[in-house]
């Protein structure tokens, strides 16, 4: 019957193709997978009665533009003794290979990396819990990305310096000469573009630029524009008034209407530390207070202006930072730091704070007594959004002052209530992840730090690991110039389906990256309209539950006739 079946659609495209040669694209399409769907159905049957190897389909594309000379992929798993390492194929889509002969079964991990000439690795990624079916093969998509992240890209803005017109009032139809200046501090080129609604300019894309008035009187804005073609801009604009008589007077003189704006750069008040002697490797709050005359905005920027005495800071671009001695006392016994304070219009004043670094504070002194006491967590599993509350209590027989620090690998912290013998602090799980650090830092005054690490996983994925399933319209046929609603159900034992991706178009959809439509809940309906014999329809679906299990793509064809 299945031979029939195939030998009555052959059968349908030839006589289709007297119709004529506009849907032969459409028809070779169709015939070429009626053929392949036949392959496969032959390679079902010959596979089904023994246990072998499966394949895999790779494709792997490169973020980014670079000479890649090589890219390789290994395979590991649970029954794979030796990783096994192949060398993929280039082509116009980005590389590829079928890899042959991989032992069946689930949770293989291909990770892909690519060369550069002298062999440094360039990109690098992978894809984790592939199931590798007997004696079928999987189609398994990477995107390498660069090891290393591009530099920051630092821009400022342009600031216009000038802006002059030879005569404020003009009759219509006569000209001002105008004349624009402006400066950029990373020396990037600037274009300008003058502007308004009447009147025509002599080049609008020059700073010095010839304005002719309109025929009409009245008050025009003009206004020049300035781009360093790199997203930064600026703009001024001035008045011109056109009227019946100018102002010359009759003499062969004219008049400057001039306006000098003053910009004062910004002034230190004062400068200096929380500690101003402090222990190698220890910290110690900086500050810097400063005025504007004109009040401007200011910002900040710290920097370590002794290059023989690198400390670091936690942060540079406040006026008040924390900085941290480095792990060794200076030749000098100083380190001097730069902080420079600027204006929004190009101003600035810098400073310099010397501060003394004495040796590392001996362990055996009482400081080193405080210890962590007991660390406590209100639950060892969490479910997304709940919160759970960590605490530490500490040792500190001399009761000195105590700074905590709390950081997470994910979800969010909360404000901790602190004081001199414990920290607390509430944290929500996030909706992704299935484990979780929070780290806690406790600061003592001579700049030692004590730390402790609690760990978290999530409820829902710790205890449910089965993938849902999803369910659909069997394949069948259906009239052309009709529509067929194909029904994809989920269902899920442990926690419930999230959500369903398909495709239409024959690829394999995928929720990372997201490549489908995506349906969220446990139902969807995929809509099919045929509008001509014999066209080959395939649906392509998946199911995720809230845990974040995602069952292997199936798939369903339907034929129009």
């Amino acid at each position: 019957m299945m031979r029939a079946s195939i030998r009555n659609m052959l059968t349908g495209y030839k006589r289709h193709t007297l119709s004529g040669e506009g849907n032969m694209n459409r028809i070779r399409k169709a015939l070429f997978v009626s053929w392949t769907l036949l392959a496969s159905l032959v390679l079902w049957g010959c596979a089904s009665g023994m246990e072998t190897p499966g394949d895999a389909m790779l494709f792997v594309k490169t973020q980014g533009l670079t000479q890649v000379s090589k890219v390789s992929v290994e395979i590991t798993g649970v029954g794979i003794v030796t990783p096994i390492v192949e060398d993929l194929q280039t082509s116009s889509q980005g590389w590829n290979k079928t890899i042959s002969n991989i032992p069946a079964g689930s949770s293989r991990t291909f990770t892909a990396r690519a060369y550069a000439q002298d062999g440094t690795v360039l990109f690098e990624g992978s894809a984790s819990n592939v199931l590798i079916e007997s004696g079928k093969t999987a189609q398994v998509l990477i995107l390498l990305q660069q090891t290393e992240a591009p530099s920051d890209f630092r821009n400022a803005a342009p600031l216009m310096t000038s802006l002059s017109a030879s005569s404020m009032t003009v009759k219509p139809g006569e000209s001002v000469q105008l004349s624009a200046s402006a400066t950029d501090a990373d020396n990037d080129t600037l274009t300008y573009l003058w502007s308004s609604p009447s009147g025509t300019f002599s080049d609008a894309q020059a700073s010095n630029t010839v304005w002719t008035a309109p025929a009409q009187e009245g008050n025009v804005t003009l206004r020049i524009a300035v781009d360093d073609g790199r997203g930064g801009k600026n703009a001024l604009t001035i008045d011109i008034n056109v009227a019946g008589t100018s102002n010359s007077g009759g003499t062969n003189t004219g008049d400057a209407d001039v306006t000098a704006l003053l910009n004062h750069a910004p002034a230190i008040q004062s400068l200096g530390a929380e500690e101003g002697r402090v222990a190698a490797g220890a910290s110690t709050k900086v500050s810097v207070v400063a005025t504007d005359a004109d009040g401007d905005p200011l910002t900040y920027k710290w920097s370590s202006g002794d290059p023989l005495c690198n400390g670091t800071f936690a942060s540079d671009n406040a006026a008040t930072v924390t900085w941290t001695a480095p792990a060794a006392k200076p030749f000098s016994g100083s380190c001097t730091l730069f902080v420079v304070v600027s204006d929004n219009n190009g101003a600035k004043q810098n400073g310099f704070l010397t501060i003394n670094v004495d040796e590392p504070t001996n362990p055996g002194t009482t400081t080193q007594q405080v210890s962590f006491k007991t660390m406590t967590q209100s639950e060892i599993q969490a479910a997304t959004g709940q919160q759970v509350t960590f605490k530490v209590v500490m040792e500190n027989p001399a009761s000195e002052s105590l700074r905590y620090v709390w950081r997470a690998s994910g979800g969010a912290l909360g404000t901790a209530v602190d004081s001199n013998t414990q920290s607390e602090v509430s944290w929500t799980m996030p909706s992704t992840g299935d484990a979780m650090t929070i780290d806690v830092d406790v600061v003592l005054n001579d700049g030692t730090l004590l730390n402790h690490q609690f760990q978290i996983i999530r409820q829902s994925s710790a205890l449910d690991k089965t993938a849902p399933v999803t369910t659909s319209t069997p394949g069948d046929g259906f009239g052309f110039h009709a529509e067929l609603d194909v029904k994809l159900k989920c269902t899920d034992s442990g926690v419930g389906c999230k959500r369903i991706v398909y495709t239409t178009d024959g690829t394999t959809p995928s929720f990372s990256p997201l490549n489908g439509t995506v349906v969220v809940g446990d139902a969807a309906t995929v809509r099919l309209t045929s509008t001509m014999p014999f066209e080959l329809f395939e649906v392509r679906f998946a199911s995720e539950d809230k845990a974040g299990n995602v069952e292997a793509t199936k798939k369903v064809t339907f034929l129009s006739y």
